[in-house]
């Protein structure tokens, strides 16, 4: 249906936390990388379960998040004997 518009509302009571995560991965092939599941997921638009321990600094225990950006970064000079893939994830907290 051409020109149709749907919209969606929502009424958000607190707050919507988000997470920026700097991750890497090293000598790992892009088919078994993890960044490259995360855009996977990304692309679907499904909310993904998120937890994270570290004790007294930081926890948050299996809560739903959207995916909303990875981005990859391959540092100059990289050579297959000692590859490093750097990428950044930011999520956001399912509604």
């Amino acid at each position: 249906m051409a020109g149709r518009n749907i919209r969606k509302e929502a009424k958000i009571f607190g707050t919507i936390r988000s997470w920026e995560l700097k991750c890497y991965e090293n000598n790992v092939a892009w088919s078994n990388s993890n960044a490259k599941y995360l855009q996977d997921k990304a692309k679907e638009g499904n909310p993904v379960t998120f937890s994270i321990d570290e004790g007294d600094l930081h926890s948050v225990s299996s809560t739903n998040v959207y995916i909303l950006k990875v981005d990859i970064d391959y540092p100059r000079g990289s050579k297959a004997s000692n590859f490093v893939r750097y990428f950044t994830l930011r999520l956001q907290e399912a509604p």
